[in-house]
């Protein structure tokens, strides 16, 4: 997991394929998109979501990962934390495989936890299993969704 401000993302576009993709996205006022999701192209999806925090939603501890994408989280309002574990010490499947939507999630316990603050992202790789808003406040974020060179290893 990579996580640093945006004005350093360009850093790190040889994880990121396509990445000309995301910096002309990045380059249109996408903070003012609605909560909702967007295919940008076969290898760019992005969902915008706002989230109030509600304590009655966190009584579930899940752990989502993918294998054909590579997650991008880029926080615009307030502070996200997100917890995680690597995919090979997980073993409590919760919800079995989804190729349509790319994603399992495991019920296992979480071996860790990193914030995401205002103007940060957080690259976050096949081999990690995750989950986003932990806090306790209201956050704005995007959820950058790629084809992965990593998923093909």
């Amino acid at each position: 997991m990579i996580i640093n401000t945006l004005n350093f993302l360009s850093n790190y576009k040889s994880l990121i394929e396509n990445f000309d993709e995301l910096d002309s996205f990045l380059k249109t006022n996408y903070h003012s998109l609605d909560v909702g999701s967007y295919i940008i192209s076969d290898t760019l999806h992005v969902v915008k979501i706002n989230y109030s925090y509600n304590p009655e939603s966190m009584h579930l501890s899940l752990l989502e990962a993918h294998r054909d994408f590579l997650d991008l989280h880029i926080t615009l309002k307030g502070i996200d934390e997100i917890v995680y574990k690597n995919i090979n010490a997980c073993n409590k499947v919760y919800k079995p495989y989804n190729e349509d939507g790319d994603y399992i999630l495991y019920s296992d316990e979480f071996d860790g936890m990193v914030t995401i603050p205002e103007n940060y992202f957080a690259i976050i790789e096949p081999s990690i299993a995750h989950m986003a808003l932990m806090q306790k406040g209201d956050v704005s974020k995007f959820c950058l969704l790629y084809t992965s060179d990593a998923a093909d290893e």
